[in-house]
C-alpha cells in the first residue's frame, strides 16, 4: 500500500509536511515514509523563479517567462501530491 499522506500533528500540535508512505508487500511489518517535494517561490525577487526543495536538497529553477515558471510551478506541485491527469477541473498544462 502507498500514497500521500499529512501528518495532522505531534503532541506538541505541529503539523509537518505531506509524504509518501508506502508499507511493502513482501514486507508488511515495514513502513517507509519519504518526504514529499515542497514547490516555492524563489527568494531572488525575480518573478521567473522558483524552487524545489526534496530530500534534503535546493533546486532553483529560472523560467524564459512568468507564465512558464507558472505552469512549471503548478506542474511540479500536481506530480508532488499524486494528481493524476483526467480532472478536467484542473486544465491542462502541456502547450
Amino acid at each position: 500500500m502507498g500514497s500521500f499522506l499529512q501528518l495532522v500533528g505531534d503532541k506538541w500540535g505541529k503539523s509537518s509536511t505531506r509524504g509518501w508512505c508506502v508499507i511493502p508487500r513482501d514486507d508488511p511489518l515495514v513502513l517507509y515514509i519519504y518526504a514529499a517535494p515542497q514547490v516555492t517561490t524563489g527568494p531572488q525577487g525575480d518573478p521567473r523563479v522558483f524552487q524545489l526543495q526534496q530530500s534534503g536538497q535546493l533546486y532553483t529553477f529560472k523560467a524564459d517567462t512568468e507564465e512558464l515558471c507558472g505552469r512549471w510551478a503548478k506542474a511540479m506541485e500536481r506530480a508532488a501530491s499524486g494528481w493524476s491527469p483526467g480532472d478536467p477541473e484542473d486544465g491542462d498544462l502541456s502547450d
